[in-house]
Order: structure tokens, then sequence, then C-alpha cells
């Protein structure tokens, strides 16, 4: 087994744990490792010989309002600080790279991507970590154009969405009036399309914002009945994490980690602000 695949095992397998757990006023804010109840000197052993390896490991990331370009170059935004959480608790970097359209976890570019929602066509390839982020899902419309709800009433609605996201499965899951989807290519082509009249919304998570913000003629609004996309760190199934050395690993923190969910929803909040 591959040094990037036992460290993503490891990885994901903590995550799982810590995202999971049990809210609790007495937590322990986590920032190696080591310090986690349950983790073993065999565990220590296995990391410490994985990185020495290699130099960093590569986090995916979609270009939007949760992953940006700094002035300087660097990456900024949520994407940011969870690759520096990452960084600082395992100490080898952790490094967000963007990528469109598709992660390149297939091809060995990249070890992990954190912008994938679980949604059952995906879990075939993929291992999806506990949600780090619940994102809700928004529908944008035009301010003065006719009401979606008022359409509604005797045709069907037509929903654009944008290529490449799990939005319009998530969408389809949980509204029982049926509607037509109409896909594209960008966040861009979706807007053009809305002020065009050919969609009667758009509908995406809270990374459209940075499309839509600002522009007074377009308004946000929940989708309803309410659902949520969720940003999870994913791994290709391909890593073989499953192995039962890892099963073990994950059993031991779910059963000894002092509860660390805010440690989690403290990067997610910091990264989003």
């Amino acid at each position: 087994m591959s040094a990037r695949a036992l460290l993503a095992g490891f990885v994901l397998s903590l995550l799982v744990c810590l995202a999971g757990a049990e809210a609790s006023h007495a937590y322990a804010l986590y920032r190696d490792y080591r310090d986690i109840p349950g983790v073993t000197s065999a565990d220590i052993r296995d990391v410490e010989a994985l990185k020495a390896g290699r130099s960093r490991f590569t986090c995916d990331v979609r270009q939007t309002n949760e992953a940006f370009i700094l002035e300087d170059g660097s990456v900024g935004g949520f994407s940011r600080y969870l690759c520096d959480w990452l960084s600082g608790l395992f100490g080898i970097p952790f490094e967000p790279g963007f990528y469109s359209p598709a992660p390149r976890l297939e091809t060995v570019e990249a070890d992990f991507t954190c912008g994938f929602s679980d949604v059952p066509e995906r879990r075939e390839n993929y291992f999806i970590a506990a949600p780090l982020v619940n994102r809700p899902v928004l529908r944008f419309r035009m301010k003065h154009g006719n009401d979606p709800d008022r359409i509604a009433r005797w045709r069907k609605l037509h929903y654009g969405f944008p290529k490449g996201f799990a939005t319009a499965t998530l969408a389809q899951e949980v509204t029982h009036e049926p509607f037509e989807t109409r896909f594209y290519d960008t966040m861009d082509e979706g807007e053009a399309a809305l002020r065009s009249g050919a969609i009667d919304a758009f509908v995406m998570d809270t990374r459209a914002r940075a499309i839509f913000d600002g522009q007074d003629d377009i308004m946000e609004e929940l989708f309803f009945p309410l659902t949520y996309s969720y940003a999870a760190l994913i791994t290709a199934r391909s890593f073989a994490w499953w192995k039962n050395s890892w099963r073990a690993t994950a059993r031991r923190f779910c059963m000894n980690s002092t509860p660390a969910a805010y440690t989690i929803t403290g990067v997610c909040v910091s990264g989003c602000s």
C-alpha cells in the first residue's frame, strides 16, 4: 500500500471521528495528532514513516468564495484554513490546489479534495468523511421578475445548476414539485441565462454568493424544502484506506477521543468569515 493511501486513510479516519464527535463544552483543541487519546506508538511510527517519503500533500478545491487567490498569489478562504489545520496536526504541509472541471484524485496529482458533497453516485469511487461544513442551498432569481412560486402554479419551473456540483441531485431529493434542469459550465453562464429569462432561478449553495453578491437586481432566498450541501474531505477508494488496520484506528479514536467537533467547526467559521 502506498504512503499516500495510508496517510489518506489515517486522516479520513481521524476526521470521521472528530467531525462526528458529540458536541461538548469541555472539548479539546488538538494541535498534534499524537495528543489524541487512543493514538498508539505504533500509529505514530507508521505515520512518521509515511511522512518521511513525502514533502507535502495536496487538497484539490474549486475556485469559489471558499478558496480564492489573494493579492500575493496565495490561496485564501476556508480551504486555506482547513489545510493549515491539517498541516499543523500532522506536521507536514497540506496545500490547496485548484481544479477544473474535476478533482485530480484518480490521476495521482492530488491526494484529497474538500469540494464534493456526499451523494450516492460518488460513493462507489470515493471515500467521503464526515461533513465539515453544511452549506444551505440557495435560489437566485431576478428581483423584479416573476416569482418562481407563482410560475410553478401553471408550468414546471426551469432551474439552472452549475455542472460538476451535486446541487441538482440535492434539490431533486427534497422537492415534491417537478422541475426542468438546465446545466451550465460556469456560474457566469448561469447568471446570463437567468438575466435572459432562459431559467426562472439559478440554484446553488453559498459558494455562488461570490457571483451574485452586490447585484441589486438579483435576489437570494433559501431553497425550499431546506437542503444542505456538505463539505467533506474526500479521497479515492483506490487508495485502499479501508484496510483493517485503519478501521481499528478509527474505532479507537471514536471510543477514546474527547469530543472535538468545535475544532473543525472553528476552522470552518474562521475560513468563511
